[in-house]
């Protein structure tokens, strides 16, 4: 299935609002405000993933800090999971920070989801921090990192 991946707008606020209801528990969600405030920001970078047919079935927001760039949020629509979309986004994000100059990635994902902790490490991200009650009382997080080589800085 070929993907491709564009930056998102205003006009997609109602996929990515979506996305957010469709994937995340009500407490972890982010508001329509928070996420219109990163598809404008010039500190961050919201970018939409699409199928064959140009429809938006996933998102990555990076935020990007000197020398490290955090992902923020990443997701793909349930329907169009174990397809690569998610591998796709992460790459694409990747190449966001090094293209920046980035010497850093690093995220937060839930402690209990070990299928998408496996995930990231298998992507290359080592696991750094765990962060109790991180997503709420009981909901921990860990916190990983990934070092981007000089060999790719350079490239």
């Amino acid at each position: 299935m070929p993907l491709h991946i564009r930056r998102a707008a205003l006009a997609d606020l109602p996929f990515l609002f979506n996305l957010e209801c469709v994937l995340f528990a009500p407490t972890r969600r982010e508001s329509r405000r928070s996420i219109r405030r990163s598809v404008v920001s010039p500190h961050q970078e919201v970018w939409l993933l699409l199928d064959e047919l140009n429809q938006s079935i996933g998102s990555i927001t990076l935020r990007n800090h000197p020398h490290l760039t955090r992902i923020y949020s990443l997701g793909v629509l349930p329907e169009a999971q174990a397809k690569g979309g998610g591998r796709t986004l992460l790459d694409w994000g990747e190449s966001r920070a090094i293209d920046r100059k980035a010497l850093r990635m690093s995220l937060e994902v839930d402690a209990s989801d070990v299928r998408l902790v496996d995930f990231y490490h298998r992507r290359g991200f080592g696991r750094d921090e765990f962060l109790p009650d991180y997503y709420g009382p009981t909901d921990s997080g860990i916190r990983m990192f990934k070092d981007l080589s000089p060999s790719e800085l350079s490239s």
